[in-house]
């Protein structure tokens, strides 16, 4: 989805919108009304008029096969996952996420949670990772947290610079022991949490400290005139490119009343 600034969402569910309608800001682009369970390749590049991508209760078979993702220049929204979706991102391998001026956070938390109880998140097959440009970023989840990613290769992380790419983590540690004003660190780091890490490409000294003072080897750091990574997602893009396009009428189920597509 390319440049459609007034797209509303996929199913409308009976509401008229006008400009002077403050509930606008509750559309999501995907709603319950609305399933994808064959969807393996999403990009998103500039908003509608919609303000989140996804509720926070989905279909039950949607997003299962979901594996690459590309979300540029969009604004307007502070996260972009909530916490329910993350089960359904274990085939996820690529994800892209740049020129997002208002995103605050990758991971949205529950919005009814009393206890404050730390989470764990393991994104078993994501082998590139690209933050780009994410002046307002501050955290991956914006709580108590850990995650790991045994497959990323490759991790991008540049022009966030609210935020630390890395914090050494200690078996004990849940990231939330940081000074009031201080930076939030992206990611626990530790050879458990990456041990399939490449190649790294930041703008920031400190991550690189923190790979040393981990004593973590192997590493190769990409400068500018060697970057490559604007490549990469539509390398592994053209491969399902196909699968993208072509919809059947069993891979977009609506509830309730079924509409026929033609």
């Amino acid at each position: 989805m390319l440049d459609c600034p007034n797209f509303i969402t996929f199913v409308n569910s009976n509401f008229v919108i006008r400009d002077d309608e403050p509930q606008v800001d509750t559309l999501c682009l995907f709603n319950d009304k609305v399933s994808f369970p064959r969807l393996m390749a999403l990009e998103v590049k500039g908003c509608g008029k919609w303000k989140k991508i996804w509720p926070d209760k989905l279909t039950p078979d949607s997003f299962g096969y979901f594996k690459f993702f590309k979300l540029d220049q969009c604004r307007g929204f502070s996260s972009i996952f909530p916490s329910s979706m993350v089960d359904r991102l274990q085939e996820l391998e690529s994800l892209e996420i740049s020129h997002c001026d208002d995103l605050e956070s990758i991971i949205e938390p529950p919005r009814l949670s009393s206890i404050e109880s730390s989470s764990k998140f393991v994104f078993s097959k994501v082998r590139w990772m690209k933050l780009k440009s994410l002046s307002q970023l501050k955290s991956f989840y914006p709580s108590m947290h850990t995650t790991e990613w045994p497959s990323l290769e490759k991790l991008r992380v540049t022009g966030c610079s609210n935020a630390k790419i890395f914090a050494l983590e200690s078996p004990n540690s849940q990231l939330d022991h940081v000074p009031v004003g201080a930076k939030q660190p992206l990611f626990g780091f530790s050879k458990e949490a990456f041990p399939c890490l490449e190649k790294l490409k930041t703008d920031q000294d400190e991550a690189k400290e923190i790979l040393e003072l981990a004593n973590y080897q192997g590493v190769q750091f990409i400068e500018e005139e060697d970057d490559d990574d604007d490549v990469y997602f539509d390398d592994y893009f053209d491969d399902f490119n196909d699968s993208l396009l072509r919809c059947t009428v069993d891979d977009i189920i609506y509830r309730g009343r079924r509409r026929k597509m033609k």
